[in-house]
C-alpha cells in the first residue's frame, strides 16, 4: 500500500507516545498503560479510516487473534498492540483495514504453529 503524505503525518502523530519514566511501583505502570489504551481507543477511528462501530469491531477481532500478550489475561496490552499494529500499516478505509487484520492474523497463526512444525521430525 502506498502511503499518502497526510497518512504518514497522522501515523507519526499517533506513534508519538509520551516518554515513559522509570516507574517506582506497579501502580504507575498500570496507570500509564491505561492512559495509553484510552488515548489509542479514542483515536482508533483515525487509525482504521472507518466509523466508530466498525473500528472497534475490527480492533477487537484483531486483538483476539494476537498470540502475545494473551487477550484473556492482558486486555489492555492486547488492545494497545492491535491498535499500534494498525497504525503502523495506516489503512485508508474499511477494505485496507480488513486486509491488514487478515494479514496480521495469518502471520500470528503461522508463527504460533512454526515451533510445532520444526519439532515434528523429533517424534
Amino acid at each position: 500500500m502506498k502511503r499518502r503524505r497526510k497518512k504518514n503525518e497522522q501515523t507519526r502523530a499517533l506513534q508519538k507516545v509520551a516518554p515513559v519514566d522509570k516507574p517506582s511501583d506497579c501502580k504507575t505502570v498500570d496507570n500509564h498503560r491505561e492512559a495509553l489504551r484510552i488515548r489509542l481507543c479514542r483515536d482508533v477511528e483515525k487509525v482504521t479510516g472507518t466509523g466508530p462501530e466498525v473500528a472497534h469491531v475490527l480492533v477487537g477481532q484483531l486483538a483476539c487473534t494476537l498470540a502475545y500478550p494473551d487477550y484473556r489475561t492482558d486486555k489492555d496490552g492486547t488492545l494497545i498492540r492491535a491498535i499500534s499494529i494498525l497504525a503502523e500499516y495506516a489503512p485508508q478505509g474499511i477494505i485496507e483495514t480488513q486486509l491488514v487484520a487478515q494479514m496480521v492474523a495469518t502471520h500470528e497463526a503461522g508463527m504460533r504453529f512454526m515451533p510445532r512444525i520444526e519439532n515434528s521430525h523429533l517424534r
